[in-house]
């Protein structure tokens, strides 16, 4: 079975894992980890793609009078925070949750192999570049396809395997327990059914692009902190 990959072919080299299904799995561009996790998780191919000018767009509206946009790149390259790329999601119709990274990973607190309205796993992990003078986060998805969760890292060149559930968790614990900065989002299938989910997030000029990221009550303390600290 053949592999329908969508993006570039940039990024480093891994094993190439013969069992994989069909899927999108976007590689990373300039610093577009973002919307390459995005339209990895969701699976979204053509029109319903999530762009970089639809996130630019979230962000402008999320500060629409600020000199430097806290929540983008000031050289356009991306760098999107937290409230561009939940709010993004949230345009697809689905919910996000942060998990509580005080909390072990195990099939209790992310039931991936009982909860199905969990769609997959959005990760965060710190990144330091320039010799680590500049700080900085890289986003990326582990999304359910065919039975299997996979890890579509835009950083990787193939989908890597996680065979079982108890190696997603051990995946997800390792992340957490490798930085204080590391997070977690839960990715949930959406509660409703979205009129135009195909509509570019580009295009989108409804009253809902003017109000912030409507948090749960779980994301409320992180958002600040997010803003300021993940910028890729």
């Amino acid at each position: 079975m053949k592999r329908r990959l969508v993006g570039s072919e940039m990024g480093p080299m891994t094993q190439l894992d013969e069992n994989a299904p069909p899927c999108v799995h976007e590689k990373q561009i300039l610093s577009l980890c973002a919307v390459h996790c995005t339209n990895n998780i969701l699976q979204l191919t053509g029109s319903d793609r999530v762009t970089r000018s639809g996130f630019n767009s979230i962000a402008e509206n999320l500060a629409p009078n600020a000199w430097i946009n806290p929540h983008k790149s000031m050289f356009g390259l991306g760098n999107y925070d937290a409230n561009v790329l939940i709010r993004a999601i949230q345009h697809k119709g689905f919910n996000v949750d942060w998990y509580d990274r005080r909390r072990r990973v195990n099939s209790e607190t992310i039931p991936v192999d009982t909860d199905e309205t969990i769609v997959g796993i959005i990760c965060n992990r710190p990144t330091r570049s320039l010799m680590g003078l500049i700080k900085g986060a890289h986003w990326y998805s582990i999304r359910l396809l065919e039975g299997k969760y996979y890890n579509l890292d835009s950083y990787l060149s193939y989908p890597i395997c996680l065979s079982s559930v108890g190696i997603v968790h051990k995946h997800l614990q390792d992340l957490l327990d490798s930085s204080p900065e590391a997070n977690i989002l839960l990715v949930r299938k959406p509660t409703q059914q979205v009129s135009n989910p195909g509509h570019d997030l580009a295009l989108e000029t409804t009253a809902a692009q003017n109000e912030e990221v409507a948090p749960t009550t779980s994301m409320v303390a992180k958002l600040d902190r997010f803003t300021q600290e993940i910028d890729d």
